[in-house]
C-alpha cells in the first residue's frame, strides 16, 4: 500500500542551506536513475510544441530534457514557490489551479518528474482529468515501491546526499508506485494510450498519448 508523508524540503524556504543542498542531491539522483534518458525516450516519436513541466524546481532537469530533444519546444515550468536558482519565466502557482485555469492548445504535452508521488489516488484522479482536457500528452517518472529500492538509500550518503534528501528519498518510495496504479487512475477513454512499467533502477514510468 502506498504511504504518503511529509517531504521535509517541502517545508524548507526556498534558500534554506539544506534545501540548495538537497536540490543539488535531485540533480545526481536523476542523473543515476538514468530519468532524462528515459524521458527522452518517451517523447521521442510525440509530436508536441509546448512541454509543461509540473513540479519544476529549480528547473534544471526540464531544462536538460528539452536540450535533449534537439528541437525547439516552449517549455513552461510551474511549481508553489521560486527557487532562487530557477529560470526566468518560473508560474508560482499550485498546480492544479493553474492546470484549471490553462486553455486547451493542440500539440501541447505535460511531464512531471519526482512529482506525482505527493498526490493521494483521489487528487491524481483530478489532476489527470484536468490534463486529459488541456494536453496530447502526459510524461512522468516516478518513484518504484519496493524493498530493493529503500534499502539503495543505505548508499545515498556515498554521493554526497544530506539527511533531507535521505528522508526524501524513503517517504517518496513508499508513496510510489508499482504495476498499473496510476493507469486505473487515468479517465477510461478510448481515445487514449496509455502506457506504464518499471524503468531503471527503481523507477515507475507512465505514459498517456491522445
Amino acid at each position: 500500500m502506498r504511504v504518503l508523508e511529509a517531504e521535509l524540503l517541502d517545508g524548507l524556504p526556498a534558500g534554506d542551506a539544506r534545501a540548495r543542498h538537497s536540490r543539488r542531491d535531485l540533480r545526481k539522483l536523476n542523473w543515476t536513475m538514468g530519468h532524462r534518458r528515459v524521458m527522452k525516450r518517451m517523447m521521442q516519436r510525440a509530436v508536441f510544441e509546448t512541454l509543461i513541466d509540473l513540479g519544476s524546481g529549480d528547473g534544471q532537469f526540464a531544462v536538460s530534457v528539452v536540450g535533449n530533444l534537439r528541437r525547439r519546444v516552449h517549455l513552461v515550468l510551474v511549481d508553489q514557490q521560486r527557487v532562487p536558482s530557477a529560470p526566468e519565466g518560473l508560474v508560482v502557482s499550485d498546480v492544479m489551479e493553474f492546470l484549471r485555469a490553462l486553455d486547451r492548445k493542440a500539440k501541447t504535452a505535460i511531464m512531471a518528474n519526482l512529482f506525482l508521488h505527493h498526490f493521494t489516488e483521489e487528487s491524481l484522479r483530478e489532476l489527470f482529468v484536468e490534463a486529459s482536457e488541456k494536453a496530447d500528452y502526459l510524461f512522468a517518472c516516478e518513484p518504484r515501491r519496493s524493498p530493493l529500492s529503500l534499502a539503495a538509500i543505505r548508499l545515498l550518503p556515498l554521493i554526497g546526499c544530506n539527511a533531507v534528501t535521505r528522508h526524501d528519498a524513503a517517504a517518496s518510495i513508499r508513496a510510489g508506485f508499482l504495476g498499473q496504479e496510476l493507469t486505473a487512475l487515468w479517465p477510461r477513454e478510448t481515445h487514449w494510450k496509455v502506457t506504464e512499467r518499471e524503468c531503471g533502477f527503481g523507477s515507475h514510468c507512465f505514459m498517456a498519448a491522445r
